[in-house]
């Protein structure tokens, strides 16, 4: 009964489970195309009742902390493309929620369990971005923005975003993008991070995310570096 109401139905998900595992045969895994997995999630997804779609938030929330406990070292399509498919369609599906899920995960030094993620993928109060992006990069417990680990997080989820972004439909690439820019104002890159949100907003069904950045990123007294210690705005002392 897991199984299907995981699968989101009797087809699409259990399919590639097996054709991943090499059960169809060994050439079929090595064939498995994640634009068109995601299509086929995209459509198992719509068709769902709530519940199901309840049950694919968990899978997200599981499956993104899979993906990120060892992504360098495993990108065959063959065992990823399932995770990269469901997480493509719950971005897309409940973009703000996973926006939360993921900055949280990437750009908190106290790293989200996964019962916390699933609990705010399962949240349908609006996201304050705002104060989410203050506590994330101002709060008294946020990462320096040139720490190791700030910087291991954010290419950790990069490295698991990246794929998603080149083949999900253009609003999962600009909910991505607007991640990856509140990722660049953590780094203390103001003026790259309004430069991504002024490429991706008008291509974004939920602009919160983009609007909170933007606005973080236009109240900081450092609006970019050269490199030598200039800014727009002046010498950094």
């Amino acid at each position: 009964m897991m199984d299907k109401a995981y699968a989101g139905g009797p087809g699409f998900m259990l399919a590639l489970e097996a054709r991943a595992t090499g059960l169809d045969g060994p050439d079929l895994a090595s064939s498995i195309d994640l634009n068109e997995a995601i299509t086929a999630a995209r459509d198992e997804y719509h068709a769902a009742d709530p519940d199901v779609r309840r049950v694919w938030a968990d899978a997200a929330a599981y499956d993104w902390a899979v993906l990120c406990s060892d992504p360098a070292t495993d990108h065959e399509w063959a065992s990823d493309v399932r995770r990269m498919a469901i997480l493509a369609t719950v971005i897309e599906a409940v973009p703000e929620r996973a926006e939360r899920m993921i900055l949280t995960w990437a750009l908190d030094p106290d790293t989200p369990s996964l019962d916390d993620m699933r609990g705010m993928l399962k949240d349908e109060r609006p996201v304050d971005f705002d104060r989410l992006l203050d506590d994330l990069t101002h709060g008294d417990c946020a990462f320096m923005p040139d720490d190791e680990m700030l910087a291991d997080g954010i290419t950790t989820a990069s490295s698991v975003l990246d794929p998603i972004a080149a083949n999900a439909p253009d609003g999962v690439d600009y909910a991505i993008m607007s991640i990856k820019a509140a990722f660049t104002l953590a780094r203390d890159d103001t003026a790259e991070a309004r430069d991504m949100v002024a490429c991706c907003r008008p291509y974004l069904d939920s602009t919160a995310l983009a609007d909170a950045v933007d606005a973080q990123a236009a109240a900081c007294p450092w609006t970019g570096d050269d490199g030598m210690g200039m800014t727009m705005d002046g010498p950094r002392l």
